[in-house]
């Protein structure tokens, strides 16, 4: 598939799926992530195999050795005698037996010859019928390839990464798409195989087309990892603000009712006159000032109660000294 067309189809049919299936209502929140999570690794799986499978075979397949067995060793020229007796036209008689053994031959002159191989595992059998021009050109041209699929996919991951949900996702993206860069690099110029152990028979180049077909899936999982972990941390803040205000709300309403109650239950025999005056036209002020209002009105009433239960029922002071005054000098004198 050409890097148009895979664009269009994750433009248009898996970004949209995906974040149907992060987002519906009808599957529970940790379902629906491991359902996204599902559709992009089978996803990523059928176009593997497609795109392989519209490949044709490696020279390694064709012989059928590994990658480690040198140019023009006898284990490379016995799987060549053994691979072109099974397939020579004249002793085996099906339809694809001349096709099969003309790219027998073809494989076994590029495999054995040093320089050959090493032009077919960077940049493929193009550069190999033509080794002139792949010696001027190819190293451009895998440098202008890398710069193209790599510039397009990192203007597509900061269009697809817009918004504060996709911020982790946007850094994990383009962190994986700087190592995908540095490792495709060494690999083409520098003949590093990460994968030497379990491709033995895949050449490099088409190692980094496996490179470039994973990297879409890896930053739709980014996205969607990204929007399964995100929190608003400032939208939690103002909930978390507007909770504490009704809370308030809720307790000065308390207050209130507690102050009205105990003022309905004192009522007229708890509060004189002048209780009642100091208590009236104070709705207007704050609670504290009114309670601290209600607390002096308190302590004043209290006040005139025990001024007025010593003078009720008892005899004066002075009565008490006259009757004392006329005891000592009249009566007992």
């Amino acid at each position: 598939m050409s890097g148009f067309n895979s664009l269009l189809l994750h433009v248009v049919i898996i970004t949209p799926v995906c974040q149907y299936l992060l987002t519906s209502p009808k599957f529970p929140k940790p379902r629906n992530f491991l359902f996204a999570i599902a559709f992009l690794a089978a996803v990523a799986l059928a176009g593997e195999y497609h795109e392989l499978s519209q490949r044709p075979d490696s020279f390694y397949t064709v012989l059928n050795v590994d990658r480690s067995v040198g140019a023009g060793t006898s284990q490379l020229k016995r799987a060549y005698r053994d691979a072109s007796l099974k397939w020579h036209p004249d002793k085996n008689k099906a339809p694809e037996a001349q096709a099969r053994f003309q790219a027998i031959n073809e494989a076994y002159e590029v495999l054995n010859d040093a320089e050959a191989r090493k032009l077919y595992e960077r940049y493929g059998t193009e550069a190999v019928k033509d080794k002139k021009y792949a010696r001027k050109h190819s190293e451009t041209d895998s440098i202008i390839a890398m710069a193209s699929f790599y510039v397009m996919w990192a203007v597509l991951t900061y269009l697809m990464t817009i918004g504060k949900s996709n911020q982790q996702a946007r850094t994990w993206s383009f962190i994986g798409l700087i190592v995908s860069i540095a490792l495709e690099f060494q690999m083409i110029f520098s003949g590093f195989d990460p994968l030497a152990d379990f491709l033995r028979r895949t050449p490099l180049h088409e190692k980094v087309f496996l490179l470039h077909a994973l990297y879409p899936p890896f930053m739709h999982a980014c996205r969607l990892l990204g929007q399964f972990t995100f929190v608003d941390q400032q939208k939690r803040m103002q909930d978390m603000m507007a909770a504490i205000l009704v809370t308030n709300k809720e307790i000065l309403t308390s207050l209130e009712q507690v102050i009205q109650s105990v003022e309905r239950k004192k009522g007229g025999a708890g509060m004189g006159e002048n209780g009642q005056d100091a208590l009236r036209g104070d709705e207007s002020l704050p609670l504290a000032a009114r309670m601290k209002r209600r607390q002096e009105a308190e302590i004043r009433i209290q006040q005139q109660q025990q001024a007025a239960a010593k003078t009720k029922g008892g005899i004066p002071t002075w009565a008490i000294w006259v009757g004392l005054y006329v005891l000592f000098n009249y009566v007992l004198k």
